[in-house]
């Protein structure tokens, strides 16, 4: 699993409110594949993305982030 590939579903995860469906539609990715990857990505990042404040913190980084691309190319996202 990519750096990329775990930004994608952070993200996607974060944008779409924990709404499995919506964010596994948008993937293209069976459920399973996505449980695990949300599993792997909470270890990585020893956080819980469905706390109202980390939740909050990810947010604020994926709109600067989409405002600002240059601050991080797909080489750089290190999730």
């Amino acid at each position: 699993m990519t750096g990329h590939t775990n930004y994608k579903t952070l993200r996607n995860y974060i944008e779409f409110d924990s709404h499995t469906a919506k964010a596994i539609d948008d993937l293209y990715i069976h459920r399973n594949t996505f449980k695990s990857r949300i599993k792997k990505i909470r270890e990585l990042l020893e956080m819980e993305p469905d706390s109202p404040q980390e939740r909050l913190y990810l947010m604020l980084i994926f709109r600067i982030l989409r405002r600002y691309p240059e601050l991080a190319s797909e080489q750089e996202v290190r999730l």
